[in-house]
């Protein structure tokens, strides 16, 4: 398993872990390189360390995730009925586990639940009927398991302009460190627009 965050978003989360799914290129290398106008092989290590830190700084910045990544988030117990995701865009619930009142592990059969993926908006599920109960005095009663990453053209031109900022000013850059603000004509308004949904 990976790292584990803890969000405010749910009052009864316990934690948010990254399950896999780290970040990968959106931009292949070789649509890097046409766009840096740059032949030969010579930085193709380089170039593929940008790419890669060019993701997550652009993931870091919107609070999205462009590849698919698959989560698992902890909960003290079922809310009363719906239940907001802490990470954005939702693809797919993988599952909901939980332990009863008798202490059992159980599965939460996919036809007692929706869930749902607004465009820019967290997922959410709502239950079909009521939650069933869990136990009381177990601390973490709740998995959800679910895979998010959702992959736009405004997100790859955005990885292409960092991407091309760091390679033309590798002296003054330490890449995949966000020490001070990241000035690039348009960067800020790409990322506004995938962080807030201001796209089709």
């Amino acid at each position: 398993m990976g790292f584990f965050y803890v969000y405010p978003l749910n009052t009864l989360m316990l934690k948010l872990i990254s399950v896999d799914g780290e970040a990968t290129d959106i931009v292949t290398l070789n649509q890097a390189k046409e766009h840096l106008r740059v032949d030969g092989t010579n930085d193709d290590t380089y170039i593929t360390a940008l790419l890669s830190a060019a993701v997550n700084y652009i993931e870091e910045e919107t609070g999205r995730d462009f590849v698919s990544k698959t989560w698992e988030e902890v909960l003290n117990g079922f809310p009363s009925y719906k239940i907001e995701l802490a990470k954005p865009p939702l693809d797919e619930i993988t599952s909901i586990t939980y332990v009863d009142e008798n202490g059992d592990s159980q599965v939460l059969p996919t036809n007692k639940y929706e869930s749902f993926s607004p465009h820019y908006m967290p997922g959410f599920i709502i239950p079909k009927g009521a939650y069933p109960q869990t136990a009381s005095n177990n601390e973490g009663a709740v998995v959800i398991r679910y895979t998010t990453g959702s992959t736009h053209d405004l997100a790859k031109h955005a990885v292409k302009l960092l991407v091309a900022h760091w390679y033309e000013n590798r002296e003054a850059e330490i890449v995949g460190t966000i020490s001070s603000p990241i000035k690039i004509a348009g960067l800020d308004r790409l990322c506004n627009l995938l962080a807030h949904g201001g796209y089709h």
